[in-house]
């Protein structure tokens, strides 16, 4: 698999739903979520049994998203025993020029959902561009040879690729002519395996 993009994607009832309440949390006073800005990356974001708690609904899109991409793509999809890689919501404000650096992910499939339109903040993706290190261990990488995939975000549109193979992160586009739509990109982040069993106990994350 290289990248798929999938517009229309879920049940809309759903997606809306989830929206609004991870605005609800964004914007309380709750302090369900955390405010991250360290190591180039400034986002705000809400993961695992912590977000299932809040938002339940969440939880149909998740399994939605498993036998998607079992059945499509990979037969040997395998969940994430730790939640909080597995599930999380992410909210990036342009005018707060939020942002997330490039970075490879440590999980080998990812699903992303947009829960919003945003243009000025898109998706840079490099997809593939190297091994997957869990089975060759980790390789030096060129992207000369490469050229970024830009996607903007669109509300109910799925992105799935190769997580830990594809370079990818989140940067704003100020010079995009289009229209924003919404100051917020929010999005949920899925995170899938093609290997049992692997951990991530004592990873560093930002979402912990």
């Amino acid at each position: 698999m290289n990248y798929i993009e999938i517009e229309d994607y879920a049940d809309s009832e759903t997606i809306d739903c989830v929206l609004r309440e991870i605005t609800k949390l964004y914007e309380g006073e709750s302090h369900k979520g955390k405010f991250v800005n360290k190591d180039d990356i400034k986002i705000f974001t809400i993961n695992g049994l912590n977000l299932l708690n809040n938002i339940p609904e969440i939880l149909s899109l998740y399994n939605y998203s498993y036998d998607y991409i079992r059945r499509k793509y990979y037969e040997n999809l395998e969940h994430i025993n730790e939640m909080d890689i597995a599930i999380s919501a992410n909210v990036l404000s342009y005018t707060n020029t939020d942002k997330f650096r490039m970075h490879f992910d440590r999980h080998q499939v990812t699903c992303i959902i947009y829960l919003s339109n945003n243009p000025l903040m898109p998706l840079k993706l490099y997809p593939n561009v190297r091994p997957d290190p869990i089975i060759n261990g980790k390789k030096d990488f060129e992207l000369s040879n490469y050229k970024p995939i830009n996607i903007k975000p669109i509300k109910n549109k799925a992105v799935i690729f190769n997580g830990n193979r594809s370079f990818h992160g989140v940067e704003l586009s100020p010079n995009d002519n289009e229209v924003i739509f919404n100051d917020c990109r929010y999005s949920l982040q899925f995170a899938f395996n093609l290997i049992k069993n692997i951990s991530y106990t004592r990873d560093a994350y930002y979402g912990r």
